[in-house]
């Protein structure tokens, strides 16, 4: 995988996270993270890159590569417990070459957008 996972929410008041998770649907610990829970005085951890391990973690699983067209589960905890899913997919992108016209295979060049 090339380019970035990241997690957000549409609610403002989650994010304080104690507990974080993800894992393959084959029940792989892909990665986590865990952190004293707050009441009071806390900063949401979102948006969340995949991978990068919030600071004030006290333990942690590294993060491990995830393969496209996979699904994966998310679950997080900040008193509330929070889960979800999510899979992705390689995508290439086809743009037409003006200089080349129709001459055979140079009609398209094809990106691969994943970094």
């Amino acid at each position: 995988m090339g380019g970035e996972i990241i997690f957000s929410v549409k609610d403002r008041n989650s994010g304080c996270l104690n507990h974080f998770e993800v894992t393959s649907e084959t029940g792989d610990l892909m990665w986590s993270f865990d952190k004293p829970l707050k009441h009071s005085d806390c900063r949401s951890n979102f948006p969340l890159k995949y991978g990068a391990t919030p600071g004030d973690a006290t333990g942690s699983t590294p993060a491990k590569k995830l393969t496209p067209n996979v699904r994966y589960y998310v679950y997080a905890t900040d008193g509330d417990t929070y889960y979800g899913s999510f899979r992705f997919r390689r995508v290439l992108s086809m743009q037409s070459n003006p200089e080349k016209g129709r001459e055979g295979p140079n009609f398209f060049s094809v990106t691969d957008n994943a970094r």
